[in-house]
């Protein structure tokens, strides 16, 4: 049996989540690989952009990782010169800012992950699109226990 005709019998929109997120994971790493940086460091440069200035921690929170992966993503970013770190006065807190390379990096990083977001929602109309946000949403809001979304419910920023 090949495996992308393998359908299991229980656990099959868990298992129809997880091949879409290796499938998006896939082309995210190889979309982003020659702008030097990783989908997770793509999200720390996203929540830069939206929160401007941001420790560590705080970044961790943003994009769903540990503060000890944090600073491996954060390490990185600031090597190849997309980020600064500055420690605040009177804190043993560090906050991180995108550089203006780091800004154009991530411009073009964003055109890159735009096109795959569409390219995953292609087959679908823009009234399914928005069926399929609000069922993730609160799929996600049944683990995090915060019940149920209403259909007019404001939308979240993306991390």
């Amino acid at each position: 049996m090949k495996a992308s005709r393998y359908q299991p019998e229980v656990a099959y929109t868990s298992w129809l989540l997880k091949r879409a997120e290796r499938a998006v994971g896939a082309a995210l790493y190889d979309a982003l690989r020659d702008l030097g940086i990783t989908p997770s460091q793509y999200g720390v440069m996203q929540a830069l952009v939206r929160l401007e200035k941001a420790s560590s921690a705080e970044l961790a929170r943003a994009v769903f990782v540990t503060p000890q992966a944090m600073t491996g993503l954060v390490a990185g970013l600031e090597r190849q010169g997309y980020i600064k770190r500055k420690p605040l006065k009177s804190s043993r807190v560090i906050e991180a800012t995108l550089t203006p390379v780091g800004r154009r990096v991530f411009a073009e990083a964003t055109a890159r992950v735009t096109k795959i977001d569409m390219q995953l929602t292609s087959l679908l109309t823009d009234a399914d699109v928005n069926r399929l946000q609000r069922a993730l949403r609160n799929c996600v809001d049944a683990f995090e226990g915060s019940g149920p979304r209403p259909p007019d419910a404001p939308e979240e920023p993306f991390a």
